[in-house]
């Protein structure tokens, strides 16, 4: 440590010349290693303040086209319904098996019977020596039964990333939520809205905690999306979509003894225990290439990349509206570098100045008497209207004769003196105040 100089402090910020991002980390995690260690020589430790290294501007991702939108979502919401129909059978089927329908056939009654027993135990029949039974085997195994009351890790993230999209919440955020929930103080009766404490650790220690209102449709919009429908727009209600999620998660929350709204069935070999909870980054990229969208630092024309974080900008700038942070966050860093606002922010401007010319243009149309104009005019009244003639060569506009201007009236009822036309004039152009 003693032999370290200035040299080699700036051979080392030289070295990530061409990062800069992670120049500016490592420089710092550098100054903070030897801040406050006493074995650098002065020179090093001199250098360590007089090297500035310029921090880059966070870049905020882009938001996504159209198409690129359509196309996400739209795979994300058949993930849930297919999801939600197939448990719903499940369920519709353990139903009538305990109802003892004798129209059940041998089948459906044997897969009944084994999704009674994994709905009230979390397991499924074994032998002493620990594996399956036949009849689970025949039935499609572990993965198959369990399937028609549990949620896919696949399926989750495509809730996850739906509600990221309908609350502009961060994913991880969202995958945190916990499943209690309470109405507002005094509209217990009211089902259109739920508050939902959520955890931001990098808010701070007195500003982690935080309250997400999920609300429903208003009343005259969800109408308009359910006209000619077979079902409700879930897919369109945070509120709908979140009591979707704990109903569909109602098994795993109950035998895993969690209390997520994101409890899931594991089915992941490589981690212990039957029940986990919550969705990570890797469950979205592994659900992005199971749908043939690339990853997102190796995106390829054609697909859209599944990011996270340009999927709640995208959100942002469709709403526009702050959710977790200031208006002036909001304005500033959230849609400071979006193209959309950008291109928005032109047209409102461009308006602006052109209205601004137009203004303009119009006082510059308007006739001014110069001063030494007025002077002249009370010497001799002809000189202010001689001085404003249209130029030589070019023709002036006709004067209408008095008849033309008051038809009806006698030939010597409109005849006025030359001074007085001047002096009415001068008062139009000069806000009626007399010389």
């Amino acid at each position: 440590m003693a032999e370290l100089d200035e040299e080699h402090v700036r051979a080392f910020v030289e070295h990530y010349d061409d990062r800069p991002k992670r120049q500016h980390s490592a420089f710092k995690q550098l100054r903070t290693a030897l801040r406050n260690d006493p074995e650098p020589p002065e020179g090093a430790r001199q250098a360590l303040f007089n090297i500035r290294v310029t921090q880059p501007e966070a870049e905020r991702p882009g938001a996504y086209t159209e198409g690129d939108w359509q196309a996400i979502m739209t795979a994300a919401r058949r993930d849930i319904r297919l999801g939600r129909e197939r448990i719903e059978t499940g369920r519709r089927l353990m139903t009538r098996w305990r109802n003892g329908d004798p129209h059940l056939s041998k089948e459906e009654a044997e897969l009944g019977a084994l999704l009674d027993t994994f709905d009230r135990t979390g397991d499924l029949p074994r032998w002493r020596t620990g594996d399956y039974t036949t009849a689970v085997l025949k039935a499609g195994g572990f993965r198959g039964i369990a399937g028609w009351l549990c949620l896919t890790k696949a399926e989750a993230t495509a809730f996850c990333l739906l509600l990221t999209a309908l609350t502009q919440e961060n994913f991880g955020t969202v995958a945190n939520w916990p499943a209690a929930h309470f109405h507002p103080e005094g509209a217990q009766a009211d089902p259109r809205l739920l508050l939902v404490e959520e955890s931001k650790p990098r808010r701070g220690p007195e500003r982690e905690h935080m309250i997400a209102a999920l609300e429903h449709l208003p009343d005259n919009i969800a109408d308009l999306l359910a006209a000619g429908a077979d079902e409700p727009r879930l897919m369109r209600s945070p509120l709908c979509l979140y009591l979707l999620l704990l109903s569909l998660t109602e098994l795993p929350r109950r035998h895993g003894g969690s209390g997520a709204a994101f409890a899931l069935l594991n089915l992941s070999s490589g981690q212990s225990g039957r029940w986990c909870v919550g969705v990570r980054a890797g469950d979205v990229l592994r659900w992005a290439r199971s749908h043939g969208f690339p990853a997102a630092r190796h995106a390829t024309p054609g697909r859209p990349e599944v990011d996270t974080g340009r999927i709640r900008q995208t959100a942002l700038e469709r709403r526009q509206h702050p959710v977790a942070h200031s208006r002036r966050t909001h304005n500033d860093v959230c849609l400071k570098g979006s193209s959309t606002v950008q291109a928005d922010s032109r047209r409102v401007v461009g308006a602006a100045l052109r209205q601004e010319i137009a203004k303009a243009r119009v006082v510059q149309s308007v006739p001014v008497f110069p001063s030494d104009g007025v002077q002249a005019r009370r010497v001799r009244p002809g000189t202010l209207a001689r001085d404003h003639r249209s130029p030589p060569g070019v023709p002036g506009p006709r004067r209408r004769t008095i008849r033309e201007r008051h038809p009806g009236r006698t030939r010597g009822a409109g005849r006025m003196n030359v001074q007085n036309v001047v002096l009415c004039g001068e008062r139009a152009y000069m806000g009626g105040v007399r010389p």
